[in-house]
């Protein structure tokens, strides 16, 4: 539903709403099968909410940004909270490879939805590393992610597989040292 209809999420309440947030990011730790769905739902809304913010419309509104739960504390916005999830995901979680492209997928979006948070969470992992030669490793790399390949700003089929080659080229550079820390 949230692939093909990205839309109707705007018209839920709040309960409703992080109810299927919630159920996203439990998916995200079950089997292959249910991630990629997760993955894709993901996408969708991510995709949906860049393409309509890019067009100068509201995109996913609220839902998209902080808001305050049934208990008045300050919850990160969704795509905020899948980026970072997604990232932790794909660095130190055991999953099978036949999700990269899914993740891949969503990422995308999400990176050009939030690059500030994106780079701040970079900055975060670089800072991380005690050894000079991963910082620069790892650097390298979270530049390469984001730049090889001519990816562009645009959420089409070209850039989704220059973005997949980008994601697979990162998680190979980086992935090995990352886990053993």
């Amino acid at each position: 539903m949230l692939e093909v209809y990205p839309e109707m999420i705007t018209q839920l309440n709040g309960e409703a709403f992080v109810h299927i947030i919630k159920t996203l990011d439990f998916g995200l730790c079950q089997d292959a099968e249910i991630v990629d769905l997760c993955l894709r739902a993901i996408k969708g809304l991510a995709s949906f909410h860049y393409k309509q913010k890019s067009a100068g419309e509201v995109g996913l509104g609220h839902h998209a940004s902080g808001y305050e739960d049934h208990t008045g504390n300050f919850q990160e916005g969704m795509l905020s909270q899948f980026l970072r999830s997604l990232l932790q995901f794909l660095l130190f979680q055991d999953y099978s490879t036949d999700l990269v492209g899914s993740a891949a997928d969503a990422l995308l979006p999400l990176i050009l939805c939030e690059q500030s948070l994106f780079q701040k969470l970079g900055c975060e992992l670089i800072e991380s590393q005690s050894d000079t030669d991963f910082r620069s490793r790892l650097t390298n790399a979270l530049q390469s992610l984001t730049s090889s390949n001519s990816l562009s700003s645009a959420l089409d089929r070209p850039n989704y597989q220059k973005f997949r080659k980008n994601l697979h080229n990162f998680l190979v550079e980086v992935r090995g040292f990352l886990r053993k820390i």
